[in-house]
């Protein structure tokens, strides 16, 4: 029996009413700040997201508290951009 695929829609809800943990490796780092893939979130590490922690034993993680921030500066910085280009108008 194969597994049916839940609408999109669905599994945003699921993703926003998760519960995150405080330390994350790639997979669920990536699921977090909803890059379309692993890969793809460890090519913006150190640019938009920050470096990970590695903890021995336990590898490479990124805090959520870490990520939550260079979510709000992207986003901050974006939002000064938009009312830059605004008072030009």
């Amino acid at each position: 029996m194969t597994r049916r695929r839940q609408p999109a829609s669905v599994q945003h809800i699921e993703l926003a009413t998760r519960h995150w943990p405080r330390l994350m490796r790639a997979q669920t780092a990536a699921e977090y700040t909803d890059e379309k893939s692993v890969k793809s979130f460890l090519r913006r590490t150190g640019s938009i997201y920050p470096p990970a922690l590695n903890i021995p034993g336990r590898g490479r993680v990124w805090t959520k508290e870490s990520l939550d921030e260079a979510i709000d500066r992207l986003t901050r910085a974006r939002s000064v951009t938009a009312a830059s280009l605004a008072d030009d108008l």
